[in-house]
């Protein structure tokens, strides 16, 4: 079965991807921060990856519904995320 460039690049791979900018500024400079990011970003890093392939088994890779799931969960979050602040 061909894979699909949209289905290596979907809402959760994206936000990982994200997730490891903090976590190279923080492993560079770990004198300053003292590892405060590596302690927020690695769990959401590998929490991510997880449900990823999670969704994506159940799915059985579908591009169409792994982009609807991962979409809508990453848009709750950030809904949610904006009113807790």
């Amino acid at each position: 079965m061909k894979k699909y460039l949209m289905y290596h690049c979907s809402p959760f791979i994206v936000a990982a991807v994200l997730c490891l900018i903090p976590i190279v500024f923080s492993i560079i400079t770990i004198a300053s921060s003292k590892g405060l990011a590596l302690l927020f970003f690695i769990p959401a890093l590998l929490l991510l990856l997880g449900v990823d392939s999670v969704i994506k088994s159940l799915t059985r890779g579908n591009v169409n519904y792994v982009w609807i799931i991962e979409a809508l969960v990453v848009g709750a979050i950030l809904i949610t995320w904006r009113f807790a602040l």
